[in-house]
């Protein structure tokens, strides 16, 4: 399965492959074994993919001529597979350590909008410049975490494993930055300064 991801070119057998992913995690131990095996860093560089304009326009594409609605279809089956990596607590065991790592890696905002909102939205907002309370995030932040998973893949193929999954991983952007709960307080009291 995860021979799929290491020939990106093959797009549409990375989006069966995140299909399978969101079919196994049924089980927690299930859920950690595909942790371990790093698919979930294959699965966060493929949400940068997406490109939110094609579908906006309307464009007309088929899978077979299109390499972009193949991405955005792999980026879709993607936030399906992190959601059911994540758990609802419902049909799937809940995976306290993976919403940990999403929450640090896209921020508690992100993680959240993967376990409750429709993939077109997070991945909407995932591929947009965004700067408010809730979400500071831009090309900086998104270079950031593909070269991450870059670095975390490497450390797999070489025989390693960084156990902490991404939990104290942190962007550049959001040094200095005052956070409360998921507030970010110093963005806000700029904000009103530059309004005052």
């Amino acid at each position: 399965m995860l021979i799929a991801w290491f020939l990106q070119h093959l797009t549409k057998l990375s989006s069966v492959a995140a299909e399978t992913v969101a079919c196994m995690s049924i089980d927690t131990i299930l859920q950690m074994h595909l942790l371990q095996s790093g698919v979930l860093w294959h699965l966060l560089k493929s949400l940068v993919s997406y490109d939110y304009t094609l579908e906006e326009a309307g464009v007309k594409a088929e899978e077979d001529s299109n390499e972009q609605v193949l991405k955005n279809n792999f980026a879709k089956k993607s936030v399906a597979a992190l959601r059911s990596l994540c758990g609802d607590g419902d049909k799937l065991p809940v995976n306290d350590v993976i919403r940990a790592s999403l929450d640090s890696l896209l921020l508690p905002y992100g993680g959240k909008m993967i376990r409750e909102k429709e993939p077109e939205v997070v991945l909407k907002t995932l591929n947009s410049n965004c700067c408010n309370p809730y979400l500071i995030w831009n090309n900086k932040t998104r270079a950031e975490l593909l070269e991450f998973c870059d670095e975390q893949l490497a450390l797999l193929r070489s025989g390693e494993n960084d156990m902490t999954y991404g939990c104290g991983f942190e962007y550049s952007a959001h040094k200095g930055e005052l956070v409360v709960g998921k507030f970010n307080f110093t963005h806000k009291v700029a904000v009103l300064n530059s309004i005052v």
